[in-house]
């Protein structure tokens, strides 16, 4: 239970005295939902979800390392990595399915498979449960992995234990972001593994598309950087898609 419920043995209240004033305690949450009585201001995350149009009502940003997680997994050099290994990045196949985030339809993978020789992998239950996929419609219909041209283009491993997920994504020459899910640490990890990411700009300024301030990436946290470490890509735009990973292959980034 919260400290600020207690109001008897936590909570400095008429009842308790001696308790810790409600100002003094913070709240975790990684989104941009405040969670504490007091809000966004007492509640940090780890992520800085403040926008050219909101600075102040965000929660307060602290920072994270993924430098723990990076290090239990060696560097694969790029000579001994799958020559079109590519991980997207999804947990839940639902993600892959037609909705409003779905960053790239199935033509745009056999497209890369073919002409630059990708062979996609995913990790990912094969589930519309809206408690793991957030955001999921439960009554979604589940894509097939033959609307992707198969194994021949896309393997689903499904759900990884960490080690073995962390050396996939070590092995791939570039991380492929789908549209969800939102700010994972994944990319952090797989750009010090060297890795490079390629982020699907969601949402845009129709009247100014390549002006950043006005983006909504699948993570907000990389749509600064540039290649060849990070490519951000608009949503449904094929042939950005695919140049965007034929340079992530030409171009190998180090740690």
């Amino acid at each position: 239970m919260e400290c600020w419920h207690d109001t008897e043995r936590c909570v400095k209240s008429p009842q308790n005295p001696l308790g810790v004033p409600i100002w003094k305690i913070f709240s975790f949450c990684f989104w941009q939902i405040p969670v504490h009585p007091l809000g966004h201001h007492w509640t940090i995350a780890p992520e800085n979800y403040a926008t050219k149009d909101n600075t102040e009502n965000v929660n307060t940003y602290v920072g994270y390392s993924v430098e723990p997680s990076c290090n239990s997994q060696a560097i694969i050099p790029h000579a001994e990595r799958p020559r079109g290994g590519v991980y997207a990045m999804t947990k839940c196949v639902s993600y892959l399915a037609p909705q409003h985030l779905r960053a790239w339809p199935p033509s745009f993978y056999e497209r890369a498979a073919h002409e630059l020789g990708i062979h996609f992998t995913i990790g990912a239950i094969n589930a519309s449960d809206p408690q793991r996929c957030g955001g999921t419609d439960e009554h979604l219909e589940l894509p097939q992995l033959s609307e992707y041209g198969g194994e021949e283009v896309m393997t689903n491993l499904g759900i990884l234990e960490r080690p073995v997920f962390m050396h996939e994504v070590a092995k791939s020459r570039v991380l492929l972001g789908v549209g969800r899910p939102w700010i994972s640490p994944t990319p952090y990890q797989a750009l010090c593994l060297g890795v490079p990411f390629i982020n699907p700009i969601v949402e845009w300024d129709t009247s100014r598309p390549h002006d950043r301030a006005y983006w909504n990436t699948q993570h907000n946290g990389l749509r600064d950087l540039d290649p060849p470490y990070v490519y951000n890509v608009h949503k449904n735009d094929e042939a950005g898609f695919v140049k965007a990973l034929s340079q992530a292959m030409k171009q190998p980034i180090g740690r």
